[in-house]
């Protein structure tokens, strides 16, 4: 599978929180660290937008200007439940993001921001 299955979601606004739990079924193990199965900083990229994209409808895969803040604290390893905190800031043009363990929110895995260029503004 590529993505993770959403367990429990809380949706108001420009936020979102999603939780799931990092299955070792996911794609993005394969190959990577077969010793010890660590989810990709990538693919937490990929989450975020993916999870943008559905729950509050911004596209960053095409709309997505920069990456310019990206900070992996700690590894997320196969079967951790984490949750995903998605905030868009409509006045700056970002999606900041951070991942933290779902049963002891002051562990944090990572966090980032992303620059987007709204789409009235987008060159086709």
């Amino acid at each position: 599978m590529r993505f993770p299955i959403i367990e429990d979601s809380f949706v108001k606004d420009n936020r979102a929180e999603l939780s799931f739990t990092v299955s070792p079924e996911l794609d993005w193990f394969e190959g990577h660290f077969e010793a010890l199965k660590i989810l990709p900083g990538m693919a937490l990229c990929v989450f975020v937008m993916e999870f943008t994209t559905r729950y509050l409808s911004l596209d960053l895969y095409s709309g997505m200007s920069s990456l310019p803040q990206v900070k992996f604290i700690k590894p997320i390893l196969e079967n951790y439940q984490v949750t995903l905190i998605m905030t868009k800031n409509e006045d700056f043009k970002t999606l900041e993001f951070e991942v933290v363990d779902t049963a002891d929110r002051s562990i944090t895995y990572a966090t980032g921001k992303f620059k987007y260029i709204p789409v009235y503004l987008r060159k086709e």
